[in-house]
């Protein structure tokens, strides 16, 4: 999903529209740019996520970040349980690919 202000900023975008118009004069249809056509599509997309999670509870930064440290630790926790029982990941990690000290 696109940001706000992306959005935005196509708004402002003035497209290449050109008009049908019936034998009165009046328009009846609208021809534009496929590229512009896509963009219009993705603009209603956007729109149409926004709306739908606008009741959802948001998490503070702060708090995503202690969450976000709690998984890399639940996921240290597991690799190092799991390199204990595997002796193929253990020959597997031990091997080096590069000598840097050459």
């Amino acid at each position: 999903m696109r940001s706000l202000n992306a959005l935005t900023k196509n708004q402002e975008t003035k497209f290449s529209l050109q008009y049908v118009t019936n034998q009165k004069g009046e328009k009846i249809a609208v021809i534009l740019p496929i590229e512009e056509f896509e963009e219009l599509l993705m603009d209603i997309e956007d729109l149409k996520d926004i709306y739908e999670r606008k009741n959802e509870d948001l998490t503070n930064h702060e708090d995503f970040i202690k969450e976000l440290k709690d998984n890399l630790e639940i996921s240290a926790q597991l690799y190092a349980e799991i390199y204990e029982e595997d002796e193929d990941l253990q020959e597997l990690t031990s091997v080096s690919c590069i000598d840097f000290k050459e």
